[in-house]
């Protein structure tokens, strides 16, 4: 029953539901008044009630602004779709958790860049992966495209709608033709060599394997450093080809077996080594050690420029034995020092007396040069003299025999 009380009294009292409304005598002061029916009770001592509406009241607010949330969010993915798929996957990132976090950290800037070149082409056996679009750099792919005069309006200037309204075409150029995204589908990466690394880009060859074909296709991808991220700005693909094709290719050249032969294209495909301290050869006789000291101090010394070639001379009296210590001499050199860029110039020179290969050091033509592309590209070429002990320190026997007509020493 509902409390009221007399409007010339105060005095409170229950009555039927079906009298509030109407016109009453207040029993107590005998006075007339419409019934109206008060919004709470009188409280006793052991009356909860306000608490439990109080509760109810906040719970209600709470839903209400879920739901008006819920409803803007669906409302500016509907409104942008393409940026919304843009930037999730960069977000899904972020929130990863603690321990990714930390595996994140525990890894080289190199590892990091493999392991997103390993993601994004795992992603593109299906052109849907949601993932996807967040890992492509579409402004640099635009640049690119206005330098070849594909496009003619620079991308800062075109309105957002318009850049939106190029996602999917570059998307699908990332995707590749229809042969490309056939092999895509049943491909798994086979290996990752990160090429480059440094001021915001990198470079990453791969290959690729079809599992229902035996087909093969290497693939170079160029990222670029974009809010923390590693995203794709180029990918360049060589001719799709089967395995059997190579070996039998190889053969031909060398008569070796298909795996030999195999090894050896890999090998030529990824010529770069490890910039990192190697193994002196096991026979080397002690008493070469103050030789190859000797040799080595004498590169190093930019003061006289006789002693130079006296190094080389005395490198190739040494032999073979020379080649690891020269290569350990390279590993601490920084060639952003012009000095120690002399210094390595002088000892590719030496290594190229020994070895017969030639992978030149050349002051002042580091700045600016992508790595691995041109002679001229000194930390490619450091990282190639590497490539070259992995692959040739078994069967390295010693320094050419001179040409006609070179002197010797």
């Amino acid at each position: 029953m509902p409390f009221i009380a007399c409007s010339s009294c105060k005095a409170r009292f229950k009555v039927k539901v079906d009298t509030i409304g109407k016109a009453i005598r207040c029993p107590k002061c005998q006075q007339e008044f419409r019934a109206v029916a008060l919004h709470s009770a009188p409280r006793s001592k052991t009356d909860h009630g306000p608490i439990v509406y109080a509760g109810i009241g906040v719970g209600a607010i709470l839903i209400g602004f879920l739901v008006v949330s819920m409803a803007k969010t669906s409302s500016t993915l509907d409104d942008e779709p393409a940026a919304a798929a843009e930037v999730a996957p960069e977000k899904r990132l972020e929130r990863s958790p603690t321990k990714a976090a930390a595996d994140d950290d525990a890894m080289s800037p190199e590892d990091l860049l493999a392991r997103r070149a390993r993601q994004l082409l795992e992603a593109l056996r299906d052109p849907a992966d949601p993932r996807l679009p967040g890992w492509v750099a579409y402004g640099e792919m635009h640049e690119d495209r206005m330098k070849e005069g594909l496009e003619t309006v620079a991308w800062s200037d075109l309105a957002q709608d318009e850049q939106y309204g190029k996602y999917d075409a570059y998307l699908n150029l990332v995707a590749g033709d229809d042969a490309t995204r056939r092999f895509a589908k049943a491909t798994t990466v086979e290996s990752t060599e990160v090429l480059r690394l440094g001021s915001g880009k990198g470079k990453v060859a791969a290959r690729l394997k079809n599992n229902l074909d035996e087909t093969i296709q290497d693939v170079v991808l160029h990222f670029v450093g974009t809010g923390g991220q590693w995203k794709l700005a180029k990918i360049e693909r060589e001719p799709i080809t089967t395995v059997e094709a190579i070996a039998e290719a190889a053969d031909d050249r060398g008569g070796r077996s298909g795996a030999t032969a195999l090894d050896r294209i890999g090998r030529r495909r990824n010529p770069l080594g490890e910039v990192s301290a190697v193994e002196p050869y096991a026979d080397e006789p002690k008493s070469v050690g103050s030789d190859i000291a000797r040799q080595i101090q004498m590169l190093s010394d930019l003061s006289a420029t006789v002693e130079a070639g006296r190094a080389r001379a005395t490198g190739r009296e040494i032999g073979k034995h020379s080649v690891p210590h020269l290569l350990n001499a390279l590993v601490p050199l920084d060639f952003e020092d012009e000095a120690d860029l002399q210094v390595a110039t002088r000892i590719a020179q030496a290594l190229t007396d020994l070895t017969g290969a030639s992978h030149p050091i050349v002051p002042g033509m580091n700045t600016g040069s992508l790595l691995g592309e041109g002679a001229t590209d000194n930390e490619a070429n450091r990282r190639k003299w590497f490539g070259w002990w992995r692959d040739n320190k078994n069967s390295y026997t010693g320094p050419p025999a001179p040409t006609f007509g070179e002197e010797d020493g």
